[in-house]
């Protein structure tokens, strides 16, 4: 059965839609029609995740609706595959597999779920035993405007709309800003040192969101040295923006309570951007 050559860890809200838009433009890069498996968290870390067979589900049904309605030649391969992601018996590492059967052959394979950066070290070890020649890529974005993005996504899948008070959604934001989760995704040292003690430093590639909008096409450069591959490959625009979230006013005193519980995340990350 066919294995991943990457994996692309996060961050969540760092620029991880943008670089699966550029690895499907580009004919040596394979990646799944549903963009996050989230495998690795969900076989690890269950109870920490129950959502993910719902995020595979509702994702492969978009894939499926996606194709059938907007193509007079429907592709049956993306739709077998949508279904397999969506509708697994059991998610166990012959499923995984099975989604990279679908690469064609020869091409870089991989996939991109932000939760990985949450994964432990006895984890990361497993993943280390079933796939030793990995290759890791790891988004990072301002840990403050990170956990504010993440946390707007959360206001919009609680219902929060034009109808909600200021108040209401100031006091959800504080509520969230101490969340393990949301703490934890930003603390890029912590991420880091735990992928390279398993995969080495060769194997692993940090990037930064800001380089991908100042200068895609010198960031795929770097992308496509990692991977061996061709960089005049990608054909997608590098400069057009994705998945803009929904805009929420957020009142200063709950983005300081967000600043508060990411300022030892904030301080290392200004240290490793001064330094690069």
């Amino acid at each position: 059965m066919a294995q991943p050559d990457f994996l692309v860890i996060g961050a969540q809200k760092a620029g991880t839609t943008w670089l699966d838009k550029m690895f499907k433009s580009h004919p040596e890069i394979w990646t799944p029609v549903v963009k996050e498996l989230q495998f690795f968290n969900s076989l690890y870390m269950e109870d920490a995740f129950k959502w993910t067979p719902r995020h595979r589900s509702s994702h492969a049904s978009k894939a499926i609706g996606f194709v059938s309605n907007n193509s007079n030649n429907i592709d049956w391969a993306i739709i077998k595959q949508a279904v397999h992601i969506g509708e697994p018996e059991n998610v166990d590492y012959q499923w995984y597999e099975t989604v990279f059967d679908f690469a064609p052959e020869g091409n870089i394979k991989g996939e991109m779920t932000p939760e990985y950066s949450l994964l432990q070290h006895e984890h990361i070890n497993s993943v280390k035993q079933k796939y030793p020649n990995l290759k890791i890529i790891f988004v990072m974005r301002d840990p403050v405007q990170r956990a504010l993005s993440g946390i707007r996504m959360r206001l919009l899948q609680n219902g929060f709309d034009a109808s909600s008070t200021q108040s209401d959604i100031d006091n959800f934001v504080k509520s969230c800003a101490s969340d393990w989760d949301v703490i934890e995704r930003g603390n890029y040292q912590n991420i880091i040192d735990k992928w390279t003690f398993h995969f080495g430093d060769e194997n692993f590639l940090p990037l930064l969101s800001d380089d991908l909008k100042i200068d895609g096409k010198k960031q795929l450069e770097k992308l496509s040295k990692f991977l061996g591959i061709e960089s005049e490959g990608f054909v997608a625009d590098a400069s057009e923006k994705v998945h803009v979230g929904k805009k929420y006013h957020i009142s200063q005193d709950a983005i300081d309570e967000v600043i508060k519980y990411q300022q030892q995340n904030l301080e290392w990350f200004e240290r490793y951007r001064n330094d690069e």
